[in-house]
């Protein structure tokens, strides 16, 4: 779940231009894929939170969980008036991102430890920089080599593949856990042996 939504994000960032160019068109893809970026990094960063969020309700601190959001939407609310008369709809989508950097650090920092059973360093060191390397070198070698016009339909789809199969298997090999890995194609080859009767 975790690797389809973030490469899912991953390639609406890396081709923001190009999707919006074959949905709406030229003129609006030369207006709108900065928002497109800037608003699918957001949503990145406000992914980090939903397990511990999960875990905390869970654990019945759902007032935590609960206090958090609301003022996620304020300080997002105060970004978005603060930028959006000096920079227009990119203005929105920056006050977007700022907010879930601000607001999920602090709620990361908040709840390990207290009311999420286990440190934010932990985590850290075996899920979130392993993960994090991984995708920022992929995403920065994609963006470096990737030609600055629009690309064509299929050169998208092709691109998007290649990047699709690399950051699948880099995380397959880098990110996901060889224990796990080992139990997820164990239950793949049991349930696809013939039932017998």
């Amino acid at each position: 779940m975790r690797l389809t939504k973030t490469t899912t994000i991953l390639l609406i960032a890396l081709f923001a231009r190009e999707m919006m160019h074959y949905w709406m068109g030229a003129e609006f893809a030369a207006y709108g894929d900065l928002v497109m970026i800037l608003t699918a990094v957001g949503m990145l960063i406000d992914s980090l939170t939903n397990l511990p969020s999960m875990i905390n309700d869970g654990l019945g601190h759902t007032r935590v969980s609960g206090l958090f959001a609301f003022t996620r939407a304020c300080v997002g609310l105060a970004l978005t008036l603060g930028f959006v008369g000096s920079f227009g709809i990119n203005g929105v989508a920056a006050a977007h991102l700022l907010a879930s950097a601000i607001m999920t650090t602090l709620f990361l920092c908040y709840v390990h430890g207290r009311t999420v059973p286990f440190k934010l360093s932990e985590l850290l060191s075996s899920s979130y920089l392993r993960a994090g390397f991984v995708l920022l070198g992929i995403a920065s070698v994609s963006a470096l080599v990737r030609p600055q016009r629009t690309l064509s339909l299929i050169e998208a789809l092709v691109l998007g593949s290649i990047l699709t199969i690399t950051y699948v298997a880099a995380s397959l090999l880098f990110v996901v856990r060889r224990d796990h890995l080992e139990r997820v194609l164990h239950r793949v080859r049991t349930s696809l042996q013939p039932v017998v009767k």
